[in-house]
């Protein structure tokens, strides 16, 4: 068995990045836009800075979303791939704490 606190370090690295992606998505391509405004670049600054963003936020969600349980070693987050997250910042199946 892992070290939990030194394992659950990645998972709560993964969950800052996620809020962070989706915060910043809609800022950073509104002032991307600003900054292109009256290039040739103005359709595409933008949307690259979003999608940036967006892709960001899917791979930290997937990576949530598989991350493994050091304790009991099933997944953390989900009892199956599309069963959404009912006991919020513990195991769904052995009640580690993410955050303790």
């Amino acid at each position: 068995m892992k070290n939990p606190d030194a394992a659950l370090r990645n998972f709560r690295q993964l969950n800052r990045i996620a809020i962070a992606a989706f915060i910043l998505a809609l800022p950073v391509g509104l002032l991307g836009a600003l900054i292109a405004r009256g290039t040739p670049m103005t359709p595409w600054i933008p949307l690259t800075g979003f999608g940036t963003c967006l892709v960001t936020f899917l791979v930290a969600y997937f990576r949530i979303r598989t991350f493994r349980c050091p304790r009991c070693g099933k997944q953390f987050t989900a009892a199956h791939p599309l069963a959404p997250n009912s006991r919020g910042r513990r195991c769904v199946h052995c009640g580690l704490e993410a955050y303790a």
